[in-house]
């Protein structure tokens, strides 16, 4: 290439960099923590594939397009002894991120405005490297940069995670794509380019023939994007660069650059069972042992639109072990969700099923046992000598973690490297997360949790939160929402009807608190303490379900 080409591609590249940060000055979008790029459980999949990770509470972690940093700042409040890095190329959102690092009184998280491609300001390399919703939104030499990055600052064990948009399914959504820009003109304003181009959605949801796919996309887009936020869509559809590409394309772009495909953020998302039993059989019969043909038949049969893929250095793809078993889960710590239960049927055994209806069948006693003590756990993790007796034997500890392993491979556990630990019953004294506590104080309505979730809270809880520091027993917490309720900054509604009297707001007040802190432990937000006791149950029978109705002001 000539000199004036490459000045004139710089010149492009500056360009399209400095068009990016205008976009997300312009509609900013809303930083949250993506439990699937977690170091804990990015390290996890490693050792399920037979990998070494490195240790979570020392590491080193780079975040590509961090925004605000709502990613990693918690994951920088819950290991002080880690170090992380965050850069993104909007001046606005670096500063709010920095603002809240000062805030929590966090020292161990830098955060720099500029892009991957001026990364040469920050010096050192990374255990975990997070490029999260960007890949795919910048021009190509950006992408290159980001597997450049991820070749040359990776530590030797480490694990990038980068998510794309890909192909085939990706193609179904190019046609939203073309329609919302279509609706969009370039030169109005990013908010109402977005106006636009949902209302041009619901127009063409209406419009097109029900019956087509043409129409079913457009009705399925439109009742989708309508329960999505603004910047979202804004930058999903509107920004000038959106390049989907196939796994195939991506596996010999980090390829290229001697990076080595490992997996998936989500462990169902590499299983070809997933997909259905007989589509797993057929998938593998037609692929046989190739991992490239595998993943490309997944990508067709599924119409998987999005990727988040793991990449390792490729001298460690020799090491890689994709025949699972569970003793590479024995040291890990196991996490449940909170709609697992033992059905009432025992008919067959013992069954436990979730929301989506995913179930494990056991007739071992060992294994009940070990699940009914995972699922009091929660929402803290579990290893196995957690949720067993020390004195188990051998075989009734494979038997548990062969369970625990099928519930692996259908989703109705998951794996971590680092415990969390997070209170399972409401103690005399409830204490929050200080993070979250902190949080709340400077405004916000949506906290994360101890497992990286976005967590949006109702008119009690938020008010609750800031309080749970240990300093105050439930009896306490009780007379503060009385508090609120004698200010009217809180009104309980009973029939319809708005309590008045002491007694009856003395008892709302109490029912709002049981409920209020039962929510948070099960949302992961409070610690455990010494003593703990199981929070009253509400007296249903004798008290309607009531309801906050005020906003609270902040």
């Amino acid at each position: 290439m000539t000199n004036a080409a490459n000045l004139a591609s710089n010149a492009q590249l500056i360009d399209a960099i400095a068009k990016a940060a205008a976009s997300y000055e312009a509609l900013p979008y809303v930083s949250n923590p993506f439990p699937q790029t977690h170091p804990s459980r990015l390290a996890a999949i490693g050792q399920l594939l037979g990998l070494d990770a490195p240790p979570i509470e020392m590491m080193r972690v780079l975040e590509i397009g961090c925004s605000s940093a709502g990613n990693i700042i918690p994951m920088a409040a819950r290991f002080p002894l880690a170090r992380f890095t965050g850069i993104d190329v909007s001046p606005t959102q670096i500063e709010q991120g920095k603002e809240r690092i000062a805030r929590l009184g966090l020292t161990n998280i830098k955060l720099h405005c500029l892009s991957v491609t001026d990364l040469g300001a920050i010096v050192g390399k990374f255990d975990f490297i997070i490029c999260h919703g960007v890949y795919s939104w910048v021009p190509e030499a950006v992408r290159n940069a980001i597997l450049d990055v991820c070749r040359d600052r990776l530590s030797t064990n480490g694990i990038a995670y980068i998510s794309y948009n890909v192909l085939p399914g990706w193609r179904m959504l190019q046609a939203v794509r073309d329609a919302v820009q279509l609706a969009s003109p370039k030169d109005a304003p990013l908010l109402e380019r977005v106006a636009k181009g949902k209302q041009f959605l619901d127009f063409l949801a209406t419009q097109t023939h029900e019956d087509s796919i043409w129409g079913r996309t457009f009705r399925n887009e439109a009742q989708r994007l309508a329960r999505l936020p603004d910047d979202y869509i804004g930058h999903e559809f509107l920004e000038d660069t959106n390049e989907p590409c196939s796994f195939g394309d991506f596996h010999q772009h980090a390829a290229d650059r001697q990076l080595a495909y490992l997996g998936e953020a989500d462990v169902l998302s590499m299983l070809p069972e997933s997909l259905g039993e007989k589509v797993g059989v057929e998938i593998r019969r037609a692929c046989g042992n190739d991992l490239l043909a595998v993943e490309r038949h997944m990508d067709v049969v599924s119409g998987r639109t999005f990727r988040q893929t793991l990449l390792v250095h490729a001298e460690r793809a020799k090491s890689i072990d994709r025949n699972l078993s569970f003793e590479r889960i024995r040291s890990m710590h196991f996490l449940t969700g909170n709609d697992l239960h033992l059905k009432p049927d025992q008919t067959k055994g013992f069954v436990y099923s979730d929301a989506l209806g995913r179930t494990l069948t056991t007739s071992s006693i060992e294994t009940r046992d070990a699940i009914q003590a995972l699922m009091a756990r929660r929402p803290a993790t579990s290893r196995l000598t957690d949720i067993m007796s020390a004195k188990a034997s051998e075989d009734a500890q494979n038997t548990v973690l062969d369970a625990l392993f099928k519930m692996l491979m259908v989703g109705l556990v998951s794996i971590q490297a680092a415990p969390i630990r997070a209170a399972a019953v409401v103690s005399d004294n409830p204490t929050a997360c200080s993070i979250a506590m902190s949080d709340v104080r400077s405004g916000v309505t949506g906290v994360t949790n101890v497992k990286h979730e976005r967590v949006d809270l109702g008119v009690v809880p938020l008010r609750l939160l800031p309080l749970l520091d240990g300093s105050r027993d439930i009896a306490a917490l009780e007379a503060e929402i009385r508090k609120l309720a004698d200010a009217g900054e809180v009104v309980f509604l009973r029939d319809g009807q708005q309590l008045t009297g002491a007694t009856e707001i003395a008892v709302s007040a109490k029912e709002h608190v049981q409920v209020a802190l039962s929510q948070l432990a099960a949302a992961g937000l409070l610690l455990s303490n010494a003593i703990s006791v199981q929070a009253p149950k509400l007296q249903s029978s004798q008290y309607k379900p009531l309801k906050a109705v005020k906003p609270l002001q902040n």
